[in-house]
């Protein structure tokens, strides 16, 4: 079974200045943990929890709400297959949030989805190995009676019917719905993202502590796959080809790693990382530009792709940074 990725005193370089050691996933969770693997039933698996604790979740990112207890509340020891999708939700009569992280050691949390004051993380292409979780409490260190949910089905629900597919708040979230596509709205062309094919703009090899830093490549953003609707998952966002627009070799040391692109108009970003994941971001970056940052790298290959969040293409930069 595959361990998390990095030890405990890591996660202090993940968490920035200024954030003690808060949660700490080396503890025995507070309600248990299960293995499960692909294709488990009874789907979904259930554990009656309580929400809450002392720490402000906030600490972990600015997409992170409630606050939680220092140990896990749950531990889950998944097998993951090629094929389903990996729900972790939680359902309760109060506001409460979701903290989870996943065997990459990589932060995901949530507060309200689908339209409900229930949260959910959605994994799209699940790796296999240790995913600790938190469930915490809204506004308040209260505790609260609350049921984890984990399913490949749907996420929890109070009458258990369906759901809809969910936007992932997989690191980073997807974009402000609000904002406006530029141009007219195409009709959603799916497709698959094929990081086999040679990348639009070129590759290079870099290897931690290289110069010039930012790396820096001008190539035009946008396409006709929509991206929500193509193999890298309903929580992208962003109109690009089938094709990477460019290819990062990367050897990786003791630094983080932030892929970002510039632009005048509003582009996304879809990374496809050495373990096979794909990352998805909008707006995280300065104004409408987007960026995805790796805490820990892997050494490896990244695929990456600039789309426009409507139809039309437009000039992008794309910066390749290990220290901002």
């Amino acid at each position: 079974m595959i361990r998390k990725l990095a030890l405990l005193s890591a996660t202090a370089a993940l968490l920035g200045t200024g954030v003690a050691a808060a949660q700490d996933w080396t503890l025995e969770p507070t309600y248990g943990s299960v293995e499960l693997t692909n294709g488990f039933t009874p789907d979904p698996h259930t554990v009656e929890v309580y929400s809450g604790g002392s720490i402000d979740a906030s600490s972990l990112g600015p997409d992170c709400r409630g606050f939680i207890a220092n140990a896990p509340d749950y531990t889950l020891f998944y097998t993951a297959g090629t094929e389903w999708p990996l729900y972790i939700s939680v359902v309760s009569d109060s506001d409460t949030t979701l903290v989870v992280n996943d065997p990459a050691t990589g932060w995901h949390c949530n507060d309200d989805a689908n339209d409900s004051l229930n949260p959910m993380v959605f994994f799209d292409h699940p790796m296999s190995g240790t995913y600790d979780i938190w469930v915490g409490t809204y506004g308040s260190s209260d505790n609260n009676p609350a049921t984890l949910y984990i399913s490949e089905v749907s996420a929890g629900s109070t009458d258990q019917g369906p759901t809809p597919p969910p936007l992932d708040p997989v690191t980073p979230p997807p974009g402000d719905p609000t904002v406006p596509p530029v141009g007219p709205a195409p009709t959603p062309t799916g497709g698959e993202l094929d990081y086999s094919l040679p990348s639009n703009f070129g590759e290079v090899s870099l290897t931690n502590g290289f110069t010039p830093d930012p790396y820096t490549v001008d190539l035009t953003a946008g396409g006709a796959i929509d991206a929500s609707a193509s193999n890298a998952g309903s929580a992208c966002r962003g109109y690009v080809t089938s094709a990477p627009d460019y290819e990062l070799s990367y050897t990786a040391g003791d630094w983080p790693l932030i892929i970002s692109a510039l632009s005048n108009s509003d582009t996304t970003l879809i990374i496809n990382d050495p373990l096979g994941g794909f990352y998805c971001d909008d707006d995280s970056g300065d104004g409408l530009n987007p960026m995805i940052r790796f805490d820990n790298p892997e050494s490896g290959t990244y695929d990456i792709w600039v789309g426009t969040y409507g139809s039309d293409t437009a000039p992008a930069t794309l910066r390749i940074s290990e220290l901002d």
